[in-house]
């Protein structure tokens, strides 16, 4: 291996037909038919293992434990407003943070209307109301584990 500058320009060659090829299926010619779409789909034979090749540990019999308590399922969120809020008011922003939580509740852009014919009514990216429910929730918790 004297000269390997052969196989770096034969390597750099590959590389460049395998990236046209590429350009070629995502952007075809106009006029161009498709390229045909072929999906692979394995053989479940081939795929699964034999029942020897797989130790499965002993769990017992299938059967709910009437002694454990039932979890329950994480509620909807609620649309109702809320009642301790900071508003914090920026050169862009206009927000609105419950400090139950720290989630934020309202959102506006005063800069930026609606409409150009309505420049009072700012664009509103989160609201709280019951017809267009968008809060961020952060999830804050304090030292004490409290809300």
């Amino acid at each position: 291996m004297e000269n390997i500058r052969l196989f770096v320009w034969m390597t750099l060659i590959v590389m460049v037909w395998l990236t046209y090829q590429q350009w070629l299926v995502d952007y075809p010619r106009e006029g161009a038919p498709p390229a045909p779409v072929t999906d692979v789909v394995p053989n479940p034979a081939a795929v699964s293992p034999s029942p020897g090749d797989i130790a499965l540990p002993d769990i017992g019999p299938a059967t709910a434990d009437e002694s454990a308590p039932a979890t329950p399922l994480p509620s909807a969120p609620t649309t109702a407003q809320p009642t301790r809020t900071v508003t914090v008011r920026t050169d862009v922003l206009d927000l609105t943070i419950d400090l139950h939580g720290g989630n934020l509740v309202r959102a506006d852009l005063p800069r930026y209307p609606v409409d150009k014919a309505v420049p009072d009514v700012p664009v509103r990216l989160l609201d709280y109301t019951d017809d267009s429910y968008w809060v961020l929730n952060s999830g804050l918790r304090s030292v004490d584990g409290g809300d």
